[in-house]
């Protein structure tokens, strides 16, 4: 790989400086984030094996090296309480609960598949879905009394940017999508592979949402109803959230950052 490269410029930082302390995706809080982690994970993981077909196998081994420190790390990120990811370690010295948006964005940008450890349909990830959602019920005035599973969404419960100055946190639009797209490859990942659902306790509360009787130790195959039934739901869960974004879309579809989460017009 060219040393001079851009991409060999990039990635030689990313390998040397992703232990450090960076400001998340929100350019909020300086500190580690799962959504720079998985970001830099993907990055060497790819870098790596474009340094192997470019004859560059010393930058390769380091890459890949550097990859397997990060995937070690990452688990740091999984809360030891109920399973969730969280957004960044140690919460709860920002007053935050660490249930923010960076996670289903972050699963989306690293590329990860199926049920593995950062994929769509792991067991960390579809309990950090349900946490998040949930943690915006009761938050904004046009979810409160809703009785569809899906709402509007914003960055974090916490959050007090209203577009313009500091007040209270809206919805987005980018946010509320995130979590349809981070279900739709869970539901692609079932659908094409048939995979079985195994209830366990960590991600019950997720598929107790769609049926109230599953209980830890329960295996579903596509062959049973009762799979079907979840699948289904999994894919009615997944439209519901463009239809909140279709119900709170501006004239003529535009779709500003963010929606008032007391009126439902777009700011």
């Amino acid at each position: 790989m060219p040393a001079e490269s851009v991409i060999k410029a990039d990635l030689e930082y990313v390998a040397r400086y992703w232990k450090e302390n960076s400001f998340d995706l929100w350019e909020e809080i300086d500190g580690h984030h799962f959504f720079t982690y998985v970001a830099c994970l993907a990055a060497l993981s790819r870098g790596a094996t474009l340094a192997t077909k470019l004859g560059d196998t010393s930058a390769a081994e380091f890459y890949s090296a550097q990859a397997f420190q990060i995937e070690g790390e990452l688990h740091s990120f999984v809360s030891t309480k109920n399973g969730v990811v969280l957004a960044y370690k140690e919460p709860g010295q920002f007053n935050r609960t660490g249930l923010d948006a960076a996670v289903p964005l972050g699963v989306l940008i690293s590329g990860a598949q199926g049920s593995s450890d950062w994929g769509p349909a792991s067991d960390h990830i579809l309990a950090t879905l349900k946490a998040y959602v949930d943690s915006f019920r009761d938050e904004y005035k046009i979810n409160q009394g809703e009785k569809k599973l899906a709402v509007a969404t914003g960055r974090y419960a916490e959050d007090v940017y209203d577009g313009i100055g500091v007040s209270t946190g809206n919805p987005w639009y980018l946010t509320t999508l995130s979590v349809s797209h981070v279900i739709a490859r869970a539901l692609q990942y079932y659908t094409s592979t048939q995979s079985p659902i195994w209830i366990n306790h960590i991600n019950k509360p997720f598929w107790a949402q769609f049926d109230e009787k599953v209980h830890v130790g329960e295996v579903f195959t596509h062959r049973d109803k009762r799979w079907r039934r979840l699948i289904s739901e999994l894919a009615r869960w997944s439209e519901g959230f463009w239809q909140v974004v279709q119900k709170y879309q501006g004239v003529h579809g535009q779709l500003d950052e963010q929606v008032n989460r007391d009126t439902g017009l777009p700011q």
